[in-house]
């Protein structure tokens, strides 16, 4: 019974925007992890962390937040700006 009244008062305290940004951000770097050690390159792990929060910033900024420019761009000139950076990340030595 304890525990579930304890379970109750930190379910009440939790902050959904931070729950939903913590789960999304474990989605993005689960699947950005699955992807770089298929590429099997040296230090996978930090090399995916790197990409994800590149990604994860993008959506933030251009789809939540909806800041300008990056919200306004297309996805062409998105590519082109982000694309070199997660480019190095996967492919440039540690």
């Amino acid at each position: 019974m304890k525990c579930r009244f304890a379970v109750a008062r930190v379910v009440a305290h939790v902050d959904i925007d931070r729950l939903t940004s913590t789960v999304s951000w474990m989605i993005c770097l689960r699947v950005v992890r699955q992807l770089v050690r298929a590429l099997d390159i040296d230090h996978n792990e930090r090399r995916a962390t790197f990409v994800a929060s590149q990604l994860f910033g993008l959506v933030l900024v251009r789809y939540v937040l909806r800041l300008r420019p990056v919200a306004t761009m297309t996805p062409k000139e998105v590519a082109r700006w982000i694309g070199p950076t997660i480019q190095r990340y996967l492919e440039r030595p540690a």
